[in-house]
């Protein structure tokens, strides 16, 4: 009874979440091509400077890190720490100031709306960049004459770029994004102001997420299954596995698997027509270095690549070149964002369809950056 009542309500929550759900479509205009193999030249850089939200978290230490190489000026800001950062903030000029937010995910609509009103129109969001699509909308619509550059940092690796070139007539995508995050959840990384943790769907799923849609813009969710449980709520049995099946009308497929209590991988197979498999292992902290390997029909495997890939470097780099001039790439961009998060949304919603018990991302919390700390 206890069990049938909790799937009812997180069927409720869920529905609530997706309310007003609207099928996405790619615009018919050409999308700008990816740009994340530009290199920035000496006046992209000049009189840029990053306002880094979050510079004390795991992910803004990698930022500030990536800045501190590239020579440009930053100011690390945590919103939920101590110091007069409020007075630090009134100081900043905003013309050409660009506001990397890497605080939890629950915060980003927060962190967006108050440097908006303060004069930011130039932002950078982590991935995912809402934990909806209909908050992240809403959002972005308050915010007409923004530019948003969205994290998602596996499209402008070298290996991912290496595959789409490879790539004839794809049939099938499989991607494996396991990491053990035990140590991370017991110290609440990623959690939001009430003090939950993300769903597993909202973790490593997003780049996966992403590289499907960037392969296949028109897959849509066939299906969704938790299937593993563990102890990342006080609550009831939390998800810590999950896969998810795409599918489009052209017969194309995408198989999503995840897994938060095993060891580090990141994988993308591409499988074609004929039987061709393309073969991407993305760099991990463990091997900083991604392979990619042609496997023929005829049982050989070629290996196309096999070196450094600093992805996140690659991608701020051009996140910070594109906000300059105004050229947001495709799969950089808010809309594209919002097709990966009603995808999300989608998963969420047909796990609980599927009867599957399970813990649901709660419901947007409201969170003042600028609160009293």
């Amino acid at each position: 009874m206890v069990a049938t009542t909790l799937k009812r309500q997180d069927a409720e929550l869920l529905s609530s979440r997706v309310a007003g759900h609207q099928a996405f479509s790619r615009p018919e205009s050409k999308a700008a091509p990816v740009l994340g193999y530009a290199a920035l030249r000496s006046d992209d850089v000049e009189c840029q400077r990053v306002v880094l939200l979050g510079g004390l978290g795991v992910i803004g230490k990698m930022h500030a890190r990536i800045y501190r190489d590239l020579g440009i000026p930053f100011t690390p800001i945590d919103p939920m720490g101590g110091g007069d950062w409020r007075r630090t903030l009134d100081q900043v000029d905003w013309s050409g100031t660009v506001v990397d937010i890497c605080t939890p995910t629950a915060t980003h609509g927060d962190c967006l709306e108050q440097m908006y009103a303060r004069g930011a129109r130039l932002f950078i969001v982590e991935k995912p960049a809402a934990i909806c699509a209909a908050s992240w909308r809403a959002q972005v619509s308050a915010m007409p004459d923004a530019r948003i550059f969205v994290v998602h940092n596996y499209l402008f690796s070298q290996a991912f770029r290496l595959c789409r070139e490879m790539m004839v007539e794809p049939i099938e995508i499989s991607t494996i994004f396991n990491k053990d995050r035990l140590v991370d959840d017991e110290n609440g990384r990623g959690a939001c102001p009430a003090g939950r943790l993300a769903h597993v769907l909202h973790i490593e799923a997003p780049h996966q997420f992403a590289m499907a849609l960037a392969l296949a813009p028109d897959l849509e969710v066939l299906g969704s299954d938790h299937f593993a449980f563990g102890g990342r709520s006080a609550h009831h049995p939390t998800p810590v596995a999950a896969s998810v099946m795409l599918r489009n009308k052209a017969g194309k497929y995408a198989t999503l698997r995840t897994h938060l209590r095993k060891p580090l991988q990141r994988t993308l197979r591409v499988t074609e027509w004929d039987g061709r498999i393309i073969e991407v292992r993305f760099p991990t902290y463990q091997q900083p270095r991604s392979v990619v390997l042609d496997h023929a029909v005829d049982g050989r495997t070629t290996k196309v690549f096999d070196g450094r890939d600093d992805m996140l470097s690659t991608t701020l780099r051009s996140a910070l070149k594109c906000l300059r001039h105004g050229e947001i790439p495709w799969e950089a961009s808010a809309s594209f964002a919002e097709s990966v998060l009603e995808r999300i949304d989608q998963s969420l919603l047909a796990a609980a369809a599927a009867s599957m018990p399970g813990w649901m991302a709660p419901r947007p919390v409201r969170h003042d950056c600028e609160r009293t700390s």
